[in-house]
């Protein structure tokens, strides 16, 4: 912790006055020069020798002043304290925890597209992504968030789907889409598509799906 903090120490006056008498002054400005080796040794063994006077447990207080080490940014780094205790709060963003927080909303609206589409957690059906079409109606390209999310966290989006999330250009022909809908995770939108094959249970159950809608 002494990378984040400055030591200091100070006389507890109050304390000292009448233990010290004339000699406080001579004192308190030996406690003040103690070198940060000198105030470990006094936070360890409870007491130190200043001016020829033995000082005790209470009698001088340690003090933590926030200093942000080398190399680190003020910004990355927060602290708060009363002196005596210091806390230091780490503001750097966790890469790799923003991507498995950004890899459960995925998740998540593949979750809330099988729901949508009728389908019940025994369909087995096949998950892939695509571009969201650019306003133009041209196919755009997937955003690097997105793509980095489907290839960095493939094995966790495998695990909580049951299935790979696979690029759509890698669909079989023979593979029947059943829903498809446009996501925005991150800040970034993309194409989320759930296919099946043809007959299966998966298919029968998106198509009574529509027709309830229809219905209704």
């Amino acid at each position: 912790m002494l990378a984040y903090a400055e030591l200091a120490a100070q006389p507890e006056w109050q304390l000292l006055g009448k233990k010290l008498g004339k000699d406080m002054g001579k004192v308190a400005a030996a406690v003040k020069a103690l070198s940060v080796d000198d105030i470990l040794g006094y936070e360890k063994s409870g007491s130190i020798t200043v001016a020829g006077y033995e000082l005790g447990p209470g009698e001088i207080k340690v003090v933590r002043n926030f200093k942000p080490p080398a190399g680190v940014a003020p910004g990355d780094v927060d602290a708060a304290g009363d002196g005596e205790v210091l806390v230091v709060m780490d503001l750097v963003q966790q890469e790799d925890l923003v991507a498995q927080g950004l890899a459960r909303e995925v998740v998540n609206r593949y979750q809330r597209l099988r729901k949508k589409a009728g389908l019940t957690v025994t369909d087995v059906v096949d998950l892939y992504f695509a571009p969201a079409a650019a306003a133009d109606g041209q196919a755009a390209a997937v955003g690097e968030l997105i793509s980095k999310i489907m290839s960095a966290q493939s094995a966790y989006l495998k695990e909580s789907l049951g299935v790979s999330v696979l690029e759509l250009s890698t669909k079989p022909e023979d593979r029947v889409v059943i829903a498809e809908e446009v996501q925005s995770v991150g800040g970034e939108e993309f194409m989320a598509v759930i296919a099946a094959a043809p007959g299966s249970s998966a298919v029968t159950a998106a198509a009574k799906a529509v027709q309830n809608m229809s219905v209704n």
